[in-house]
């Protein structure tokens, strides 16, 4: 089985179309994020059964970011505007080898600056379509 180290991963973004071969810019500064899929599960249970009976309805995605703020990210974390029509690309294997990305509105967008700590900015994005191929990058 093969285990892939957290630091491999890469979150690339995009506004308003898909990411493409040399289109798109890596998110600076990312220190964590998190890729949900689900399914909305339906009760499909009958009277004369003891047993909840489920199907699998509408699925979704979403992301969310948490990243150190850099100004100067400007085809990145500046992109990321709550609102706004992104396309949230991860390469879990870095950016050699092909993955997925996803149409997202950016539901919001957390700074937060501790005195003892870094500028952090923190980000959620809600699944706006189907998942799509995310090509390599050359």
């Amino acid at each position: 089985m093969a285990k892939l180290a957290g630091n491999l991963h890469r979150i690339w973004i995009k506004a308003t179309e898909a990411i493409t071969d040399g289109t798109g810019a890596e998110v600076a500064g990312v220190s964590n994020s998190a890729y949900n899929q689900m399914a909305d599960m339906l009760d499909a249970s009958e009277v004369d059964n003891p047993y909840k009976e489920r199907v699998a309805g509408l699925k979704d995605t979403n992301f969310s970011v948490t990243m150190y703020f850099d100004p100067a990210d400007t085809n990145g974390q500046l992109v990321i505007i709550p609102g706004n029509t992104v396309y949230v690309g991860l390469y879990r294997q870095g950016t050699t080898v092909a993955d997925i990305q996803v149409p997202c509105l950016v539901e919001s967008a957390n700074w937060t600056g501790a005195v003892d700590g870094m500028q952090e900015y923190a980000v959620s994005f809600q699944g706006a379509g189907a998942p799509v191929a995310l090509p390599a990058q050359s």
